[in-house]
């Protein structure tokens, strides 16, 4: 094997809730075709680059690995409308609301002229996607909601509407890092020591905080929080040496400990797919509070940590919100829209 991706042609590393929804047929003829590739030690399932005569147009007018595609997605979406049938609640309502998206297909395609080809031909496909309905919707196995906004750049959103008006998301703030504080709460963690993690991620000042003093610019505070998740919450026990992990055991000894033993007990990812179900139920379970509450003609769609709906309605939306989160989390979940 080679030392880097581009140099095994390696073009995208494949989410694990990806290949969950992958037949064992279509990754079989995917992988005699060269078009995907299993590494163990670097980077786990992989597409690759292929030859332009796999995209080549044949008889019918579409290439192979095309039309595999095509065939394994309308699979993949009848199983998930049963899913999603069977999940009830705030699954059906987002879902219901993203057949009633559309998008500025004018100024939206103006926008991306900005981008090489590749990422053109990328956004290019989601833009028509939503255009002509044709709608993408997973469920993976820790409960995420994956459609045709999840993967869309966040300034392509920008573009869309539902009866005439722009949306606007409610995200919960310092998600995942709150839920982790209210799942350790749970198991009985030092309360004096989790309290005022989460009183910090309530505030969203947690990272400040670990970091020792304010960050420089937004970018050193995002590159921050990405070295905490990759290293503390979601690593490798053997990765949790990096500066910014020590800074957090530092400030969060107790919490720190439980992670490793978390991690040594069960696996890296555990803690990972744990914060996802606990966020994913906490947003759908609010999705169909707020329509219980609020009635069936307010657009309600999850975007993984957060709530969209129209501009005229977010004021009732996210009153809500809190009204939930108080319920259910004696308000550590706060929000902000975007």
């Amino acid at each position: 094997c080679c030392n880097s991706a581009q140099a095994r042609g390696i073009t995208k590393v494949i989410p694990h809730w990806v290949m969950g929804q992958l037949s064992e047929d279509f990754v079989r003829w995917m992988m005699i075709f060269n078009a995907m590739e299993w590494h163990e030690y670097d980077y786990g399932w992989v597409f690759l680059e292929q030859p332009m005569w796999f995209y080549d147009n044949d008889r019918d007018g579409r290439g192979e690995i095309q039309k595999a595609v095509d065939r394994e997605m309308v699979e993949i979406g009848t199983r998930s409308k049963k899913k999603i049938a069977q999940k009830k609640g705030g699954y059906q309502i987002s879902h219901y609301w993203l057949s009633a998206l559309r998008i500025d297909f004018e100024n939206s395609m103006e926008y991306i002229t900005q981008f090489e080809p590749k990422k053109y031909d990328a956004y290019k496909y989601q833009i028509e996607s939503i255009k002509n309905k044709k709608q993408f919707a997973v469920i993976d196995d820790n409960g995420r909601f994956h459609h045709n906004l999840t993967n869309l750049k966040k300034e392509l959103r920008t573009f869309l509407s539902i009866d005439n008006q722009s949306l606007i998301g409610l995200d919960i703030v310092n998600s995942q890092a709150t839920f982790l504080g209210l799942w350790l709460r749970d198991k009985g963690l030092s309360i004096d020591e989790v309290n005022n993690y989460l009183r910090l991620c309530s505030n969203g000042s947690i990272y400040e905080y670990i970091n020792g003093s304010d960050f420089e610019d937004k970018e050193s505070r995002t590159t921050s929080k990405k070295k905490l998740f990759a290293s503390v919450f979601f690593g490798k026990v053997r990765n949790m040496d990096t500066s910014v992990a020590i800074k957090f055991k530092d400030k969060f000894p107790g919490i720190t400990q439980t992670i490793k033993d978390l991690k040594n007990k069960y696996g890296s990812n555990y803690i990972a797919n744990n914060l996802q179900s606990q966020e994913s139920k906490f947003v759908f379970d609010c999705i169909d509070y707020i329509k219980t509450n609020i009635g069936n003609e307010v657009p309600l769609i999850s975007l993984h940590d957060a709530i969209y709906t129209t501009l005229s309605n977010i004021d009732d939306v996210e009153i809500l919100a809190y009204r939930y989160s108080q319920e259910k989390t004696s308000s550590m979940i706060k929000f902000a829209s975007e």
